[in-house]
């Protein structure tokens, strides 16, 4: 079977019963935060643009579109819906991808259209997650990353999409073919420079979406899609994972799912709880607010995840056109206007209002250092190996295969400036002994070599409890007060990830938080209670809780 048909084997077969309660809870708690990645990105100024581009050409449906509960045409709410979700970068993500945005918001409206339950919804949601997370992972070796894997979203509306209209094994292969005909290939300077990135899950939404009513109709797709010589992994992987693609039903991806507790890249989170973990420390002892003014400079130390976004990033800011994508892929930048505001949430990216902070945003963030930390990569590498063992990774690939990695290795980096020989030998020296013996026992060419050697095992998903997986993107902020005094704070585990204490707290919070500040102004405890017990509860119900009443050309059936 080609790995299309695996995929549409599970995707068509799979009941809600089979799917443990963690999954669905964790779910759910998904739902949550997209709806309050909604709110938030509603008020931005492109999230406003859009939506009155919507407004004037989404034609007579029955879908809502979020958060006015206005009712229009299912291509008019996919654009409007994923695109304000992604408006701010304030999503979820799982290994590997940010699927929330086609997951949850694909499923809702399909289901408006052919009259499914909220039942149907999360279990096209689970699908989605389960397949995308997977071919995000099959590239992980690749010229994207994270958010830029939009071919994700293609994957899973066409699931999300084929599994509302209960299509068959046959029509779910062809639907998810069809979705990978054609797949967008996003480009840096459009991602993180312009507002261009905020389609990035509703354009491929869309079409992945329609391929699953083609599909319905009869309209065949090349099943081989994935894996021909020159399918989807020749053209975006260096070297493809085909072990990712393995374990449907058995291990989730879903248990992996890490909800933003602040808009911006998944690397700025820890910097922006630590620097919060500062300005308490100092209310607490001083009983008022740190102010920029006494601040001499600060230090951030990080993973090398995190400062290769901050160096991609530079290239692209653009300060005459000023707008929330610069802020949310910038560690200092972030950090800069969580001190001035005393919070980072969806009201620092409310329309006009970076551009009235610009200047004193700017000249702060020139006081704060982005660095590398070697001890954060390492212990990213290290939780990784505690569930999925690097050693099996390694091991199912071929002498020829590492050779055309290591070849090829320099264009999975920005232009070669993050990494190098010499600054590699500078953090190895840099990392205490325990460090030093987990890179030696893992990464040395001896031992690679060997993995190599003995590349006959197969690396399968199946093996591995996803549901133990963490992973963290820790940082250490210090700031160093004009004073001199030096106070620092540190976050191992990011908040809203597996692994820290408030995990599956932080999307209730956030959509408390990103709601409450709306006109609409929802009943937070009946709100979230429809989403928790959403099998009990309509579409529309649902929808009410979450939103309000609305106008529009159609109902929820």
């Amino acid at each position: 079977m080609t790995e299309i048909e695996e995929f549409a084997r599970w995707v068509s077969a799979f009941r809600y019963e089979d799917i443990p309660e963690r999954v669905l809870d964790k779910t759910r708690r998904q739902l949550v935060s997209v709806m309050g990645s909604i709110y938030a990105g509603a008020g931005s100024g492109v999230g406003k643009k859009v939506a009155s581009t919507v407004r004037e050409k989404e034609g007579a449906g029955p879908c809502a579109l979020f958060p006015e509960m206005r009712r229009g045409s299912l291509p008019a709410a996919l654009l409007q819906n994923l695109t304000l979700s992604m408006a701010l970068d304030y999503d979820d993500y799982l290994f590997m991808g940010h699927t929330g945005h086609s997951s949850i918001l694909v499923p809702i409206a399909v289901a408006e259209v052919v009259g499914g339950d909220t039942k149907d919804i999360l279990v096209a949601a689970v699908a989605a997650n389960e397949v995308g997370g997977r071919l995000g992972a099959s590239v992980l070796l690749g010229p994207h990353n994270g958010q830029m894997w939009s071919h994700i979203h293609l994957l899973g509306s066409a699931a999300a999409a084929s599994r509302i209209l209960h299509l068959g094994e046959d029509e779910t292969a062809d639907a998810m073919a069809l979705s990978l005909s054609q797949p967008g290939y996003p480009l840096f300077p459009a991602f993180m420079g312009s507002e261009s990135k905020v389609f990035t899950a509703a354009f491929p939404a869309i079409t992945g979406t329609t391929c699953a009513f083609l599909a319905q109709k009869g309209v065949k797709g090349n099943r081989a899609i994935i894996e021909d010589s020159k399918g989807f992994w020749a053209n975006f992987s260096i070297l493809p994972l085909r072990g990712m693609m393995s374990g449907l039903g058995e291990s989730w991806v879903t248990d992996t799912i890490a909800y933003k507790p602040y808009p911006g890249c998944a690397y700025v989170s820890a910097a922006v709880d630590a620097l919060l973990d500062v300005m308490d420390e100092f209310r607490r002892t001083k009983g008022r607010e740190i102010e920029a003014e006494e601040i001499n400079s600060i230090r951030v130390g990080a993973s090398f995840l995190a400062v290769a976004m901050e160096d991609v990033s530079k290239k692209y800011r653009d300060f005459s056109h000023f707008s929330p994508v610069q802020v949310n892929f910038s560690i200092a930048l972030s950090l800069a206007l969580c001190l001035l505001a005393g919070d980072l949430s969806g009201e620092q990216f409310e329309e006009g209002y970076l551009e009235g902070v610009k200047q004193k945003l700017l000249a702060f963030s020139s006081k704060i250092e982005v660095e590398h930390e070697p001890a954060y990569t390492v212990e990213l590498l290290r939780s990784i190996d505690k569930v999925i063992e690097l050693d099996d990774m390694l091991g199912s690939l071929s002498a020829g295969e590492l050779k055309r990695l290591v070849t090829r290795a320099k264009t999975l980096l920005p232009e070669g400036e993050t990494l190098g020989f010499r600054k590699a030998v500078g953090w190895y020296k840099a990392l205490k002994p325990t460090d030093k013996d987990f890179i030696r026992e893992h990464f040395s060419l001896h031992r690679i070599i060997r993995l190599a050697l003995r590349s006959s095992d197969v690396f399968d998903l199946t093996n591995y409890k996803l549901d133990q997986l963490t992973l963290p993107f820790g940082a250490r902020v210090s700031v160093e007060l004009k004073d001199s005094r030096i106070l620092s704070a540190e976050r191992i585990y990011q908040s809203g990830s597996p692994g820290s204490s408030d995990w599956l707290d932080v999307p209730l919070e956030k959509f408390a938080k990103e709601a409450l500040r709306s006109s609409k102004r929802p009943e937070i405890e009946k709100a979230v209670a429809s989403v928790l017990e959403m099998e009990k509860r309509s579409i529309e119900d649902m929808e009410r809780a979450l939103f309000g009443e609305g106008k529009g050309a159609g109902r929820a059936r």
